[in-house]
């Protein structure tokens, strides 16, 4: 008698609906308000702890992908510094430091892009933030534009100098786009293919100019012997 009424309380009890991550409200399952408060205090705890968990987990990827970046991110100054050696013996404006930057910090540029959209959807993971590498590249380009247009000199006629150099400057950034997306064999490839044309189709062209310049000066005067002014004096 006395466990029949004992048990009273709890005869409308679901057992399977006592689970693991947390209780029902207590007007469903039957179960006393401080008991529910307790269970929901505790399933508040578990979530904060996940949460700290992923935020950590998070953290030590970032650490471990931040010497990978650092990695790439060297790697697309030592192709840039290649082409900024040639055009520091050329004595251009625009040498090696500035190539190394430019080429860094494109590759920088499009890797601060990626890692800043998932430490926000790290943050909030119900957002719809994505990222969209071509608004990125488009103010690479815009930035790159200016700088060099910075290095082209407009000289008395119709000389321009300084073309080729923000080309280059140009291509160094996406050469370090290029590396930015993980692209390092075409990166280096077009790297290569820049020196030798700075180099090698450098001179050809220098040669043409040259060549061209001499066939457009006009020929010495030929003087004839009747001339006086060309005559010899006689000894005395």
């Amino acid at each position: 008698m006395l466990s029949g009424i004992a048990i009273r309380p709890f005869a409308n009890v679901n057992l399977s609906e006592w689970t693991i991550s947390g209780l029902r409200s207590s007007a469903a399952i039957g179960m006393p308000r401080g008991l529910s408060r307790h269970a929901r205090a505790n399933e508040a705890a578990i979530a904060s702890q996940r949460q700290a968990h992923i935020l950590l987990d998070h953290r030590r990827m970032l650490d471990s992908l931040d010497i990978t970046q650092l990695q790439t991110i060297a790697t697309a100054g030592g192709l840039g510094a290649l082409l900024g050696i040639e055009r520091e013996f050329a004595r251009k404006p625009a040498g090696v430091r500035t190539h190394i930057f430019v080429c860094a910090g494109a590759s920088m540029m499009m890797l601060l892009a990626q890692e800043a959209v998932n430490h926000f959807q790290a943050l909030e993971p119900d957002s719809m933030l994505s990222a969209d590498p071509i608004r990125v590249l488009q103010a690479i380009v815009v930035g790159i534009s200016f700088l060099g247009a910075g290095t082209i000199v407009h000289q008395k006629g119709e000389q321009v100098e300084g073309l080729t150099t923000a080309a280059s400057i140009f291509l160094t950034a996406g050469i370090g786009v290029a590396t930015a997306v993980e692209r390092t064999a075409l990166a280096t490839s077009v790297a290569i293919a820049a020196v030798f044309v700075l180099l090698v189709v450098g001179c050809v062209e220098n040669r043409i100019a040259w060549w061209v310049s001499r066939r457009k000066k006009p020929n010495p005067p030929i003087n004839h012997p009747d001339d006086p002014h060309d005559r010899c004096t006689p000894d005395v």
